[in-house]
């Protein structure tokens, strides 16, 4: 059996003698999300740190190119405090355009921020083999122990089988090495001074055709830097307040029919009322 440091060192060495690259399935870049969902005037807002005023709004669902799209979950809290507000579940949505695009509507009664955390009940952090938030010795004799086993046979984990080839090699060894001491964090802000990692994970742009509407883009740990933002894309909008019906008071409701009824009755007599001769 191969020891920790013999499994990273020959996963890296084969990577580099055989030229082997771990293919990334193909994503539009945010731009083409943006474009493709009719966003073709937009500006980046440009603060690490973005906030909305207090209103009512309208947060819309465009697309999740992210494999855990079933993990994510977005929310709005009030800023200053650490009360997230869901608006879209887990469940929602899939990988990809999300067609027809989810729309909630959620009242916030002060300035607030957004977040995006991904639950871990559905996640899968890369290397991570035991679900711990952390890639480290126990995930490397994971794969150690399901070394070149198949899908099967008695000692193949799923767990480790990264790549879901069937079989426990080199891929998913270099998975583990790749990301060795990588810990899990899942939640980040349009305040991306509030991000754990003090990476940036968010971009906020306004509709210059919509004044009051923004789209953002989340980006989660895996491509944290890359400036992709298209793990889970959102348009929020300010909504006007709904028409406010006046309250009639019962008493003055009764007054008015009991007058309509009186006009009603007179109208009838005077209708039926004989005329009389000269």
């Amino acid at each position: 059996m191969r020891t920790l440091v013999g499994i990273l060192i020959l996963a890296l060495s084969l990577m580099t003698a055989s030229g082997l690259v771990v293919q990334a399935v193909s994503e539009p870049s945010l731009t083409e999300v943006l474009s493709d969902a009719g966003f073709t005037n937009v500006s980046r807002i440009n603060s690490t740190d973005v906030t909305f005023p207090p209103g009512r709004y309208r947060m819309t669902l465009l697309a999740e190119f992210t494999e855990y799209h079933n993990a994510n979950v977005l929310s709005h809290y009030q800023v200053g405090t650490n009360e997230h507000n869901t608006v879209l579940e887990d469940s929602e949505g899939d990988f990809g355009y999300v067609t027809p695009p989810i729309s909630k509507l959620f009242m916030a009664g002060s300035e607030f921020g957004l977040s995006i955390w991904v639950t871990p009940k559905y996640s899968r952090f890369p290397g991570d083999c035991n679900h711990d938030g952390e890639v480290n010795m126990t995930d490397a004799d994971m794969v150690q122990s399901a070394w070149m086993s198949r899908e099967g046979e008695a000692g193949y984990d799923p767990e480790v089988d990264f790549d879901k080839d069937g079989i426990i090699n080199i891929k998913d060894a270099t998975v583990v090495g790749l990301n060795w001491l990588k810990k899990w964090i899942n939640r980040y802000f349009t305040q991306n001074s509030l991000n754990a990692d003090g990476q940036t994970h968010s971009a906020v742009y306004r509709n210059l055709d919509d004044q009051i509407m923004y789209i953002i883009g989340f980006e989660n740990a895996y491509s944290a830097g890359s400036g992709e933002f298209q793990d889970i894309v959102v348009s929020l909008r300010i909504e006007p307040p709904p028409p406010v019906v006046p309250e009639v008071p019962l008493g003055t409701i009764m007054t008015m029919a009991g007058m309509i009824a009186a006009l009603a009755g007179y109208m009838r007599i005077k209708r039926h009322k004989p005329r009389l001769k000269r």
